[in-house]
């Protein structure tokens, strides 16, 4: 409702900046002819106002889309960053822990070896 009004608003300003520059056209003395304007004349002017207003509105409305969808893009791109940093970082605690297990594993597997032969000795 809010933007009907504005169109209103526009369409009677123009109607009388229309007037005021025919009265000064009529009242030039360089002016030979007044200027008319029908109704028929004021119904096209507002229709192409309308049309104009459209399009313009259109425009705008492709232009808010196409930022919403840049704006979702760098959106995308920091979330992106921010689990790149955290995939550095668990990986790098990942290999930490691979290092341990595999020297637990290590001392472990040496140590049953090592318990292993001492149970293949023979006795004297």
């Amino acid at each position: 409702m809010h933007s009907d009004q504005a169109v209103v608003a526009a369409l009677v300003e123009l109607h009388t900046i229309t007037k005021e520059a025919s009265e000064e056209s009529a009242s030039s003395e360089s002016s030979m002819s007044r200027t008319f304007l029908s109704p028929r004349d004021y119904l096209a002017l507002t229709h192409n106002f309308v049309t104009c207003v459209n399009e313009h509105r259109r425009q705008v409305e492709e232009e808010q889309l196409r930022v919403g969808g840049l704006l979702k893009l760098r959106q995308t791109q920091e979330n992106v960053a921010k689990l790149k940093t955290g995939l550095a970082t668990k990986s790098f605690e990942l290999r930490e822990k691979e290092t341990l297990a595999n020297n637990k594993f290590s001392k472990w597997w040496q140590t049953k070896m090592k318990h292993k032969r001492k149970r293949r000795k023979p006795k004297r």
